[in-house]
């Protein structure tokens, strides 16, 4: 197939930079890191700089490089150089198209909050509503019924002789605690007694509507959900229909923003009571035996990969849309450095409890619904930002593919998501998260490393580390010290192979049963979880069969 001739460029370098910028700071760098954080403590920074280092930057460059010099998307650039690697571009693509998919969900559920934000009194703030339960607790309740020296429990104030009776104890010590007629074994009566936040409620009871869900009782859609996910999916369609010239000036907003909450964000946290004994858990208090389990080397290694992207095909698409001389070298430091800019002191756990954790602190501070909306357009940004990224992606290898369509962009543009935003219609269903952690969990997994292997060890072939080296300092004109020189020669020769072997190696010996809290998926859905991972891998194979019969024919 012919490729095109001419390519459209950032308007400028910063266009670029921040592209690439926002494309590898999404929805992980709020949910998943500062969890793995929470879970690890200081410990989790040593694998994940590791890993980051020996393989992650190593292959952001190789992508970069390889987008930059060939000015096509990953799907035809692997063809080029061996043509029965054409399916390893593919799979790339396939990989952003199965993230998209649930990814813009995400981003629907961000939409939801932020419009449920603008509210005389956000609507996870208290038990007052129908989706409620008798365990249901909030703060502003909690305060109100200590004004009348009570405790709250099932919807309203009770007594300390109610809430001792419930534990089978009596009150003690000014009737603030319970304790036994002895009076051993005090306990705190709040502390005792089962309770579920009210945002927990407000998330999982009457947001996503996944209580009492199974794969057997999928339940109905949700059109509330339905709408945001196509709102998401305009926004996505508008931004990318005329391709970086419009995606370009997006992300002028949508990056820069996120840094004023983030910033305000910040300096909230380290004004709170106990915040130095946040921090010190975070950077210093390392606990060395956590080092001895796979799972933190794994974890640490899944979240590089998912953050920066590589082997999706993302930073090979927008790299292609660099000038030819650019120092694409210029912005692996701060990609890695911004990667870092966790969020930490704002969430501490993971993936969902975005939406609980944080909404639950932002109704114990004045403003809330300020904050509450700058926290939550923030997050419809970083999933934007990414979100561009991979459609971009999926454009981008029809249109290099079909260069006749070259014209055709917005229809393309607008294809894409069509059938993506109703491939998504299932995931926003009262049981949609039980399929959205599938996709979560398998769509860009042990796949993703292996398409980095087959990707590390192809460019050895075609290429060699001297003659990648070679092309950035004499095509590129980029100027690269002693140090980076061998840095890069030893990582992409060794490290990176050698780091990606051994990952891939403890994932395997480490699989654990798809699942969503404690419900354990029947075999069947991890049957089809496998089906997703497997499903970029078999591109590979299929695109080789294909290529060596047709060789085998035509000789």
């Amino acid at each position: 197939m012919a490729i095109m001739t001419t390519r459209a460029t950032w308007d400028s370098e910063w266009q670029g930079f921040l592209s690439g910028l926002a494309y590898v700071i999404g929805f992980g760098n709020i949910m998943v890191f500062p969890y793995l954080m929470f879970e690890n403590g200081a410990a989790f920074l040593i694998p994940y700089m590791l890993v980051l280092f020996l393989a992650g930057i190593p292959l952001l460059l190789l992508d970069l490089y390889l987008g930059q010099l060939k000015k096509c998307g990953p799907n035809i650039i692997f063809g080029r150089q061996l043509p029965v690697s054409t399916g390893l571009g593919w799979a790339m693509v396939s990989v952003s198209g199965m993230v998209s998919i649930y990814y813009n969900v995400i981003i629907a559920w961000a939409l939801y909050y932020t419009f449920s934000s603008f509210s005389q009194e956000l609507p996870w703030s208290r038990c007052r509503h129908d989706f409620n339960s008798d365990s249901c607790f909030s703060m502003a309740d909690r305060l109100a019924c200590l004004e009348k020296d009570q405790f709250y429990l099932e919807r309203g104030c009770h007594s300390i002789e109610h809430m001792c009776a419930l534990v089978e104890k009596v009150p003690f010590k000014n009737k603030t605690l319970c304790a036994d007629t002895d009076g051993q074994n005090v306990v705190h009566p709040d502390r005792v007694i089962p309770r579920t936040y009210a945002s927990e409620e407000f998330f999982m009871s009457y947001t996503l509507m996944v209580q009492g869900r199974t794969w057997s009782d999928f339940g109905t859609l949700q059109w509330e959900l339905v709408g945001f996910l196509a709102l998401a999916w305009v926004l996505v369609c508008l931004c990318l229909a005329e391709g970086i010239k419009s995606s370009g000036k997006a992300v002028y907003i949508t990056t820069l923003f996120r840094y004023i909450p983030l910033t305000a964000f910040f300096v909230l946290a380290v004004t709170l009571e106990g915040s130095e004994k946040g921090i010190i858990f975070y950077l210093l208090d390392v606990d060395w035996q956590k080092l001895k389990h796979p799972e933190i080397w794994i974890k640490a290694a899944s979240h590089v990969f998912y953050n920066l992207g590589t082997s999706f095909g993302g930073i090979i698409t927008l790299g292609s849309y660099n000038n030819s001389t650019h120092n694409c070298m210029s912005i692996l430091g701060s990609m890695a450095t911004e990667l870092d800019v966790a969020v930490t002191d704002v969430v501490s756990s993971g993936h969902g409890l975005v939406f609980i954790v944080v909404p639950e602190a932002l109704t114990r501070i004045p403003n809330a619904q300020v904050w509450s909306v700058m926290f939550f357009i923030m997050t419809l940004f970083l999933g934007l930002d990414t979100q561009f990224g991979m459609v971009e992606t999926m454009s981008t290898a029809v249109l290099d593919y079909l260069p006749s369509f070259t014209n055709q962009r917005r229809r393309v543009v607008f294809l894409i998501c069509s059938i993506c935003f109703m491939l998504g219609l299932t995931m926003v269903m009262e049981g949609g998260v039980l399929l959205l952690t599938v996709f979560h969990e398998q769509a860009s997994g042990i796949n993703v490393i292996v398409l980095a292997l087959v990707e590390v060890f192809l460019l050895q072939y075609t290429f060699g580390f001297r003659e990648i080296l070679k092309t950035l300092q004499t095509e590129m004109n980029i100027w690269i010290p002693s140090v980076l020189y061998w840095y890069w020669a030893a990582t992409w020769t060794v490290l990176t192979p050698l780091t990606l072997i051994i990952i891939l190696v403890a994932a395997l010996c480490d699989i654990q049963p798809l699942a969503w809290e404690d419900y354990i998926f029947p075999s069947w859905v991890q049957a089809l979880g496998w089906l997703l991972c497997c499903f970029p891998i078999s591109i590979i194979i299929i695109f080789h069969i294909y290529r060596v019969i047709k060789k085998f024919l035509c000789t």
